[in-house]
């Protein structure tokens, strides 16, 4: 009797290769593509991060010198601008002494004057990294109160993501109620 011997084979043979291959980049690609939508995903979070925290500062110290307003100076505040408004507001100082508080826009950047001179943050109220793209101010006078109605357009970037947000406030003056 004759023995038939079978030659096993030792690797691989090309198509298993080219399957296998094949395989790994379909692999190799998804996890790449969600490494890039983990970072979008960041970058994205971060410029909304940045915009919150811009129009949370902002918005809070407007509010809190609106609310402590005496008055509004109807003559300097601009309600009627579209995208770059000013509000003068007129308040008293810790001593009783009359003081202007001025909130406006100066190169897309939220500052705040007191008395004519930037406070001690140089007077800005927004972080670096936020454009504020409008800000317009609505006087609003009832027979009861007064009050001033804030609209703001907040913009960030991150290498190429944009991101703009609307901000609405309307803020009662505590005296005139």
């Amino acid at each position: 009797m004759q023995r038939i011997t079978v030659k096993k084979q030792k690797g691989f043979m090309l198509v298993e290769m080219i399957v296998y291959m094949t395989i790994m980049v379909v692999i190799m690609l998804a996890i790449v593509n969600v490494i890039i939508l983990i970072a979008e995903s960041n970058k994205y979070s971060s410029i909304e991060t940045n915009i919150k925290n811009s129009a949370i500062s902002g918005m809070e110290e407007m509010t809190r010198e609106i609310r402590n307003a005496v008055s509004i100076d109807d003559v300097q505040s601009d309600f009627d601008s579209t995208t770059d408004g000013i509000l003068f507001l007129n308040t008293l100082d810790q001593d009783g002494n009359n003081k202007t508080i001025k909130f406006y826009l100066q190169d897309k950047i939220l500052k705040e004057d007191i008395g004519g001179v930037a406070t001690s943050t140089t007077g800005i109220l927004t972080t670096k990294d936020v454009e504020i793209l409008s800000m317009t101010f609505k006087k609003i006078d009832t027979i009861n109160s007064k009050a001033v109605k804030i609209e703001m357009i907040f913009s960030g970037s991150d290498r190429g993501l944009i991101k703009n947000e609307n901000f609405y406030s309307t803020i009662v003056l505590r005296g005139s109620y």
